[in-house]
């Protein structure tokens, strides 16, 4: 894993397979605690954490937008 986000324009990142220059652009609106990549040869899988800490009851929300080009 990579570590050491702490603000949320951290949570803005660009992936590309460079063979074909094929983009996946990922944007999350809360800051990004940690990010995991997979990839195998017909799968890609990234993957951000989010920091959640929550009383019972009680709900948060956020948005992440994934952008292929």
């Amino acid at each position: 894993p990579m570590t050491g986000f702490a603000d949320v324009s951290d949570s803005h990142l660009t992936v590309t397979h460079l063979p074909s220059d094929t983009k996946l652009h990922i944007r999350s609106d809360q800051p990004m605690i940690r990010f995991w990549f997979f990839a195998s040869d017909r799968v890609i899988c990234p993957e951000m954490f989010t920091h959640i800490d929550l009383p019972p009851g009680q709900t948060k929300r956020w948005v992440s937008h994934y952008e292929v080009q």
